[in-house]
């Protein structure tokens, strides 16, 4: 989160507070298709243990995907349970002939908030270039 946030690529970035504690967050960040600029990847969402299966990560996702509404969003991808996801309007990406990097399968989700903005080909879906750092040490 902090590299999206220094390189001014955290787009959306949302808070659920209980008590002045901050108990979860949902990002979204910048994505390309086939290089070229197109909407946002949802990702990360998190919940503090204490406070999951109370929807809360269910409100902050609705709340960020209208803000993706309200700023003209095109589209916006995922990589999550299909049947969680679902709830929220995501379909699968390959009936948009989409596919990403990390070759998610059907955890690879997509909302087309503007119709038609996907091209009829599809083509290869890429998150922000911080994505690919995780996990590595430096």
């Amino acid at each position: 989160m902090d590299a999206l946030r220094a390189s001014g690529r955290l787009s959306i970035s949302l808070v659920a507070v209980d008590h002045a504690d901050v108990i979860g967050h949902v990002a979204f960040s910048p994505i390309t298709l086939d290089g070229a600029p197109m909407g946002l990847g949802l990702a990360p969402v998190a919940v503090r243990l204490d406070h999951r299966q109370r929807g809360v990560a269910a409100r902050l996702i609705r709340e960020g995907i209208e803000l993706c509404r309200d700023t003209a969003t095109r589209l916006v991808v995922v990589l999550g349970d299909p049947r969680y996801y679902a709830r929220f309007g995501f379909q699968p990406a390959a009936q948009l002939f989409l596919r990403d990097e990390y070759e998610g399968g059907d955890a690879f989700q997509a909302i087309e908030l503007v119709q038609g903005s996907v091209r009829a080909e599809g083509g290869l879906v890429q998150y922000a270039p911080e994505f690919r750092n995780l996990g590595q040490r430096g």
